[in-house]
């Protein structure tokens, strides 16, 4: 009986040890795996650094402006008569021609004098 006891005490420690290394070669794995995502983590935020300074350089509005005047020279801002409004938006989707263009006739600017108190000099009356 007590070597019966015995042998399942020393069948459990070698269990035990076994499942011990494994554990541990599995937790050395996973740390190598690690190390080296976190290496190439670093690697990837390098890279991302050097390629927001180069958008950074390459987006320069006086580039960019210069790049325009030589790749095309003829653009030019769009005139008034070219923007349409919301009517014509709406025409177009349903795919029926958009109504004629007209200026705009804006009225003359005149001071809006309604609610202006005339200045009274001070100290005279």
């Amino acid at each position: 009986m007590k070597g019966m006891a015995l042998l399942v005490w020393f069948a459990l420690a070698g269990v035990a040890g076994v499942a011990l290394f494994t554990i541990s070669y599995r937790v050395e794995k996973l740390e190598e795996e690690l190390t080296t995502l976190n290496r190439q983590v670093l690697k990837e935020q390098k890279a991302m650094h050097v390629l927001q300074a180069e958008w950074g350089y390459l987006n320069r509005p006086s580039r960019i402006e210069a790049l325009s005047r030589k790749v095309l020279p003829r653009l030019q801002p769009p005139a008034a008569r070219q923007i349409g409004d919301f009517d014509g938006l709406a025409a177009a989707a349903r795919g029926v021609a958009p109504p004629a263009v007209t200026p705009a006739v804006t009225p003359a600017v005149t001071p809006a004098a309604t609610n202006v108190r005339p200045a009274v000099a001070r100290g005279r009356r």
